[in-house]
């Protein structure tokens, strides 16, 4: 009998989820939506994960666009964005954020006192 085992396995997995891969993604959006899409990253910071945002909001005037987030629980934030936003505020309050061009990833800190909290990003 023969008990071969295979050892060259990587343990890495590799992947990459687009608006594409969600089923009826477009009928959600309606006839407005210009296929503009936010990805969150969301991470061990955050142990609700799943729960953690709530809503989301966009509004656009003149030559700023605002993308506001509400959700719940401290820890990092992160999304991924195709450019880099001019300012990112967590209650109001702006905030200092991170942009990594090459993958895209906007991350931000929601202090530990914010229990709930709303993000708005600015373009």
């Amino acid at each position: 009998m023969d008990k071969s085992v295979q050892s060259d396995i990587s343990s890495k997995l590799f992947g990459q989820v687009s608006p594409a891969d969600i089923e009826h993604f477009d009928e959600v959006c309606g006839e407005y939506w210009t296929g503009d899409c936010a990805v969150f990253a969301f991470n061990a910071d955050m142990y609700n994960s799943g729960g953690a945002v709530d809503a989301m909001k966009f509004s656009k005037d003149l030559s700023i666009c605002r993308i506001s987030i509400k959700g719940r629980g401290a820890g990092r934030f992160g999304a991924y964005s195709d450019r880099r936003p001019k300012f990112c505020y967590v209650n109001s309050r702006e905030e200092g954020f991170n942009f990594r061009s090459e993958d895209n990833l906007l991350t931000t800190i929601i202090p530990c006192e914010a229990n709930s909290w709303v993000i708005t990003i600015v373009y």
